[in-house]
């Protein structure tokens, strides 16, 4: 009986570390991706704002476009709707005038339950394009794309 009640133990002490690592992994990973967007543009670039996905992102495609067109330092981040994980892509530029792109998966390899493996990719993005449109019935959210000269190379 003794033996019956640790396995227990021990069995709900494992499932309970799962829970929480699979609850607290995303907010670490995504808040580790907008620290990397914006640090990449540094501290005196213009902040256009991070746009969750219900939020109308005309301003800080705008913000972005008009940051690019006069080669300021900036930052942008959009989440976006994926199927099965969260995804957000963001838009920097620093003080060189290098342009970053980064893209956030929090589930590279499609459907899981436990011990998903989120993604940041960094690459130069060269002539970025910063364009927000949005969708009607039966979607009814925005889209947010950010594309690059270099993407058919990469």
């Amino acid at each position: 009986m003794r033996m019956i009640r640790g396995v227990f133990k021990w069995g709900a002490l494992i499932l309970l570390m799962l829970v929480v690592y699979r609850l607290a992994y995303h907010p670490v990973a995504k808040a580790i991706f907008l620290w990397k967007v914006r640090n990449t543009a540094g501290i005196t670039a213009i902040a256009c704002g991070h746009i969750g996905k219900r939020a109308d992102p005309t301003q800080a495609t705008l913000c972005a476009n008009e940051a690019l067109a006069s080669n300021k330092p900036f930052w942008v981040a959009f989440d976006l709707y994926g199927i099965d994980s969260f995804i957000s892509i963001g838009l920097s530029r620093d003080k060189n005038g290098s342009v970053h792109r980064f893209r956030y998966d929090s589930n590279r390899a499609g459907f899981c339950l436990l011990f998903c493996v989120p993604s940041i990719r960094q690459s130069v993005c060269e002539r970025p394009i910063v364009k927000a449109e949005k969708l009607v019935a039966p979607f009814d959210f925005w889209s947010v794309s950010v594309t690059c000269k270099n993407d058919d190379n990469s």
